[in-house]
């Protein structure tokens, strides 16, 4: 649902549409669907990547990103698209989206039952790294979703200590079968606008389940 919203909404993102007219679109989609949105952050760009939506007016060439979360019969959904406005990306636009697709897709590939969240994020940094952009650093690798927008271990990054007594005491837990994560990775630059990669994943007793396939 989630998805197809969005792909509704990009289908309308064109020069002289409105932030705002793109977001009434997509809330539109939800509404029917039957669904609750929860937050939408959109950061289309001339030199800033604030992702509050506004008034702002579309131009040929915009960078945007568009990160979109609802809710269904109780349970979340998380979807991030990045793209252009009316031209083809330019070849700084194409290699950072590269570098972070190739990234996020290495830790697709390593995620399976017994896979520790820090393990899944070294792995996207390595190859992020080994894609185009070779000083790359990023806090975190997404999340895990359910029935909360994040669930236990809340953030897939590096390890941390967990002091509460109704939880376990890392968030370095391993993955385990029928566990629902978004592993996503971006790239921020002042000045130059955003670029992100989100992908929804099923852990399985063997492997897993993406439903969002690449290419995006």
């Amino acid at each position: 649902m989630n998805e197809q919203a969005i792909h509704t909404m990009l289908r309308a993102c064109r020069p002289r549409v409105t932030e705002n007219e793109l977001a009434s679109i997509y809330k539109g989609e939800i509404a029917k669907a039957g669904g609750q949105v929860y937050w939408m952050h959109m950061a289309v760009t001339r030199g800033g990547n604030f992702p509050a939506i506004k008034d702002n007016v579309l131009q040929k060439g915009d960078i945007f990103r568009v990160d979109m979360g609802c809710s269904i019969n109780g349970y979340h959904a998380d979807v991030c698209k990045s793209g252009c406005v009316g031209a083809e990306p330019t070849a700084e636009h194409r290699k950072r989206y590269d570098a972070i697709q190739a990234g996020v897709l290495k830790s697709v590939e390593a995620l399976k039952p017994g896979v520790r969240p820090q393990e899944l994020y070294e792995t996207m940094i390595a190859g992020v790294r080994a894609n185009g952009l070779p000083n790359y650093s990023n806090f975190f690798l997404g999340h895990t979703i359910g029935l909360e927008a994040r669930e236990f271990p809340f953030l897939i990054g590096p390890a941390e200590e967990v002091d509460d007594p109704f939880l376990p005491n890392t968030t370095n837990i391993p993955m385990e079968p029928g566990m629902t994560v978004n592993l996503e990775a971006s790239n921020h630059e002042a000045g130059w606008g955003t670029v992100q990669v989100e992908y929804t994943c099923a852990v399985k007793s063997v492997g897993l389940l993406a439903w969002n396939s690449p290419p995006q």
